[in-house]
């Protein structure tokens, strides 16, 4: 009787180990992420590219989308979000960005399009 126990064990962990096995081996369905289409065509211009602390920096840009026009120099602030022009008198000497970015998605999902310098004396 014994015996007969010990065999209904295996033959029912073998089962198993097949089952499983088999299982295994089934092909998983796939999964795609949707896609999408990010435009970052667009152009920045700044002028002058040298001027006196206090003087007016005037810069603007061309986009196909929403965008965010960021003035860096120890830190970005960003001076415009709409329009396509903006005067900027900075109040720091020394070298300052001007960035242009496609706004993707509200709040914060930006693409980098075009990026201007000026010199502050």
């Amino acid at each position: 009787m014994r015996t007969c126990n010990n065999f209904a064990l295996v033959v029912m962990a073998l089962a198993t180990v097949f089952a499983n096995a088999a299982c295994a081996n089934q092909p998983m369905p796939t999964m795609t992420a949707p896609s999408a289409v990010i435009n970052v065509v667009g152009t920045l211009t700044v002028a002058p590219s040298s001027i006196l602390v206090g003087n007016s920096v005037a810069v603007s840009w061309t986009s196909d989308s929403a965008v965010r026009v960021d003035a860096c120099n120890m830190q970005c602030t960003t001076i415009a979000t709409s329009g396509t022009s903006v005067n900027h008198t900075p109040a720091i000497r020394g070298q300052w960005k001007y960035q242009l970015y496609n706004v993707v998605a509200t709040p914060d999902m930006t693409v980098w399009v075009a990026e201007s310098t000026v010199q502050v004396q």
